[in-house]
């Protein structure tokens, strides 16, 4: 089954302002003082605010999705090594923010003497802040390969390489 052709009428704004008027008198009705054209041009301006407001909230719909995105604590690219004696201490987050990278460990019964970084070429840098109720510590964040070493009082080492990205 085919559908017939559409065609498309196309009529001068004098003419149908003509038909329109002739169509009102033949009905009884009281004449347009409106012409034509300007009922057209009423009909597409009165499409731009809708068009306006999809637009917009589709902006907004993509910013709210990618709102979390800019908040995203960055990755670390961090290798840890245990042993099976410190099976019950191990880390359990980190996160760099303004040249600090913090550790969220497993234990809050660290031993902050003996916790360390130590870079490739050999400065050592103690904790700068412990926070026992988060069990966050942090360190300065080299520019380096480091080694970290989170030592708690029962002895346990978590042994840290941070390799930061380029």
């Amino acid at each position: 089954m085919e559908h017939p052709e559409l065609r498309e009428y196309k009529m001068d704004a004098k003419m149908a302002d003509d038909i329109l008027q002739n169509v009102l008198k033949a009905g009884n009705k009281k004449p347009s003082s409106v012409p034509v054209y300007q009922i057209e041009l009423k009909k597409k301006l009165t499409k731009a605010p809708y068009i306006y407001g999809i637009v917009i909230s589709a902006i907004a719909l993509v910013l709210t999705l990618l709102a979390p995105l800019a908040f995203a604590r960055p990755f670390l690219p961090m290798s840890v090594t245990t042993s099976a004696a410190q099976a019950g201490f191990y880390l359990e987050g980190s996160y760099a923010i303004d040249g600090v990278i913090t550790l969220h460990v497993s234990s809050a019964d660290l031993d902050l003497k003996h916790s360390y970084l130590q870079t490739n070429s050999g400065t050592v840098y103690e904790p700068l802040d412990f926070n026992a109720s988060t069990r966050e510590i942090s360190f300065p964040f080299p520019e380096e390969e480091s080694n970290i070493y989170v030592v708690t009082r029962q002895g346990a080492v978590l042994h840290l390489l941070l390799t930061p990205g380029e």
